[in-house]
């Protein structure tokens, strides 16, 4: 798919199969070989899955130290690019984790 696409985004979520947020560090070296600059790995900020017929204002996020581990995770395995949806679980708190990591 690589071979046909500008560039792959990867859902990583909160639970991956039951491992920790910290998996998400083997999930970035593996994508990483097909070119850190080609993927991107998206952090979901869910607790959990959700239905589908359930509302924004329903759900929740996972707090801003667990998004601190997963975009530290990520570029430890070499993410170069992350993206973090949905920007309306986002807090200030999460925004903060956000600013942090975009300073170093």
């Amino acid at each position: 798919m690589v071979k046909y696409a500008d560039r792959l985004v990867v859902w990583g979520n909160r639970d991956l199969g039951g491992r920790s947020v910290e998996a998400l560090s083997n999930v970035g070296q593996f994508l990483t070989t097909y070119g850190a600059d080609r993927v991107v790995l998206m952090i979901g900020l869910w607790d959990k899955i959700y239905a589908s017929e359930i509302s924004n204002a329903q759900m929740s996020a996972i707090s801003a130290d667990d998004l601190k581990v997963a975009i530290g995770a990520s570029i430890q395995g070499g993410m170069a690019n992350q993206l973090v949806t949905p920007s309306f679980l986002m807090s200030a708190a999460h925004w903060q984790v956000l600013k942090e990591a975009w300073s170093q």
